[in-house]
C-alpha cells in the first residue's frame, strides 16, 4: 500500500511536471469538473465505478493503473480517446464540450490542479 502510495505520488510529480510545461493545453476549471459529474455518474460509472477506480466493467480512471497507462500522454490525447471510444458501443455520440467536462473530471481525479480559464479542451 506504502509502494503505491509512493508510485502515485511519483507519476503525478511527473505528470504535473508536463502539465507546467503545458499549462495552455492541460488548463481547465472547477467549475467544467464540476459540469460534468452528472454526465459522469450517468454515462460512465456503471463501467467504471462511482468513485472512478471501482468500476466492475471498466479500466479504472484514477489511481496508479491510470497513471501508468496515461501519464505520460496529454490531456488531448486523453480527449481523443474518450471521444473516439466512449461510451461503448456509442462513441462520439456526446458533444464536444461534454468530452472536454468529462476529461476535466478525469484530470481533476488525478490530481492536476485547475487552472483559471478552459484551455484547449474548452467548449
Amino acid at each position: 500500500m506504502k509502494n503505491d502510495r509512493r508510485v502515485l505520488l511519483a507519476l503525478t510529480l511527473s505528470l504535473a511536471g508536463v502539465a507546467h510545461a503545458q499549462d495552455l493545453a492541460l488548463s481547465y476549471t472547477d467549475e467544467q469538473a464540476d459540469g460534468a459529474l452528472p454526465l459522469y455518474q450517468s454515462t460512465c460509472a456503471s463501467c467504471h465505478g462511482g468513485n472512478f477506480d471501482d468500476g466492475a466493467l471498466g479500466p479504472p480512471l484514477k489511481g496508479v493503473q491510470f497513471m501508468q497507462k496515461f501519464g505520460g500522454g496529454t490531456a488531448a490525447e486523453l480527449y481523443a480517446l474518450l471521444q473516439t471510444t466512449m461510451p461503448t458501443g456509442q462513441p462520439g455520440t456526446l458533444a464536444p464540450s461534454e468530452y472536454a467536462g468529462l476529461t476535466a473530471l478525469i484530470l481533476r481525479e488525478n490530481l492536476i490542479v485547475a487552472g483559471q480559464a478552459e484551455g484547449v479542451l474548452g467548449n
